[in-house]
């Protein structure tokens, strides 16, 4: 009767002592297997154990993390957390050990490679809107929300407001689509008043009106975030905004800069352009302010391009790709969807066809070599590339979900991010 007694009494005291905790967020790696639908081999993946993290919400937004020990989990497959109810749109990795992502009103980070996320920073106003994260080394990055530029010089601890809406009795922001560093030259694309990058994902098609030249800003910094000298195209523009103008009837969605020229997209229903601004001879003053489109066009600075509404770009060499969805000029053509790319730093552009995925917008890329490249779009879809773009494979990873970015995370590992907290480790090798 004595031992019973006992036995009862730590029982009692051990429900008495756990009661009242908080359950700890769970990251989980579950088996998943990315098969090469259109190829005989697989694309093959490993279960991974499970990975445990504590969150505590601080009084800054920003939330510190204790993970446990992840040595023993594998480097693939599909990652998720029953704590993420929420799209992912970007991802970047500053080593193979920590990388950030935006999640709409948040941002995320990793220490273990991507195997478990916490959230460092949060903001839970209507404007929210965070899409962009660039770290320019392991400690200075920078982050956007909506209109507003933040940088932290502490690998994301805390955030310090640097660029915002110079006006701010305006009632629709014109939100940051994209952060982009070139040469040590901080370069920041604004899009059209009030429609985020986050809108345009969610739109059909990524084809809504988004980022129309009138009302689009390149923000330039040559001192790290710290001061700003902006280009605003809203009145060089308004001569042209005609029928025949060159107008952006569909915004554009990311920058990028090779030998010095900043690449932006332009369209209407019936064209596509690219603009090619050379940065060391200050081309964004004289496009700015300047309302004769034709000397660009006869300078080459605007350069037609085939149908596509461009997403995503990629460099590889002398190479640039250009990849998002085909669109049909003046609603009468029958063309397949495909890309462009370039081998005279877009002086020209071809168009290439995937002889399929007619109505599938692709949002990202990334190539680890001339010859080998990836894709992620709408529906799950998910491309590879291993010569150089004639003939692309699609890798079948059980999804359905858009996939927003690909981010590569060391030399056999890219991860993959969307839709709905979906999260993918992709082993290269396989």
């Amino acid at each position: 009767m004595k031992k019973l007694y006992h036995f009862v009494l730590i029982i009692f005291l051990f429900f008495s002592c756990t009661d009242g905790q908080e359950d700890p967020t769970i990251v989980r790696s579950t088996t998943s297997n990315g098969t090469d639908t259109n190829s005989d081999s697989s694309e093959n993946t490993t279960s991974t154990t499970d990975n445990t993290q504590t969150t505590t919400p601080t009084t800054d937004n920003t939330q510190t993390t204790t993970p446990t020990d992840n040595s023993s989990s594998t480097s693939t497959g599909n990652i998720f957390s029953d704590e993420i109810d929420y799209s992912i749109y970007e991802v970047q990795f500053i080593n193979e050990n920590i990388g950030y992502a935006t999640a709409g009103d948040k941002l995320l980070k990793t220490n273990d490679s991507g195997n478990s996320w916490s959230i460092i920073y949060s903001d839970d106003s209507s404007r929210a809107s965070i899409s962009e994260v660039l770290f320019v080394s392991e400690n200075v990055g920078f982050m956007n929300n909506n209109d507003e530029l933040y940088k932290t010089t502490n690998g994301g601890n805390t955030f310090d407001l640097k660029y915002e809406n110079s006006n701010p009795n305006l009632i629709n922001p014109r939100p940051i689509v994209d952060i982009y560093l070139s040469n040590e030259t901080l370069i920041i694309s604004r899009g059209a008043n009030n429609r985020s990058k986050i809108v345009s994902y969610n739109d059909d098609d990524c084809e809504d009106s988004t980022g129309i030249v009138v009302d689009s800003m390149i923000v330039i910094s040559q001192d790290n975030g710290e001061s700003f000298e902006s280009y605003d195209f809203r009145d060089s523009n308004s001569a042209n905004n005609t029928i025949d103008g060159i107008i952006d009837s569909h915004g554009h969605f990311s920058i990028i800069v090779k030998d010095n020229i900043l690449f932006m997209d332009m369209g209407r229903s019936s064209s596509n352009w690219v603009v090619r601004f050379d940065l060391e001879t200050n081309d964004l003053e004289n496009f700015v302010y300047n309302e004769n489109r034709q000397l660009f066009l006869d300078s080459d600075m605007i350069v037609q391009t085939p149908s596509i509404r461009i997403k995503t770009y990629s460099i590889v060499g002398d190479k640039i790709y250009a990849f998002g969805h085909y669109f049909e000029p003046n609603y009468n053509s029958n063309e397949d969807n495909g890309f462009i790319y370039s081998t005279n730093n877009g002086e020209s552009w071809t168009y290439k066809s995937f002889g399929k995925y007619e109505e599938i917008t692709f949002y990202s890329s990334y190539f680890s070599s001339s010859n080998i490249g990836y894709i992620v779009g709408e529906s799950g879809h998910f491309l590879k590339t291993t010569d150089g773009g004639d003939n692309w494979t699609k890798i079948d990873l059980g999804t359905f979900k858009n996939i927003h970015d690909i981010e590569r995370v060391n030399d056999t590992t890219l991860i993959l991010v969307g839709e709905d907290g979906f999260i993918y480790k992709y082993d290269t090798t396989n």
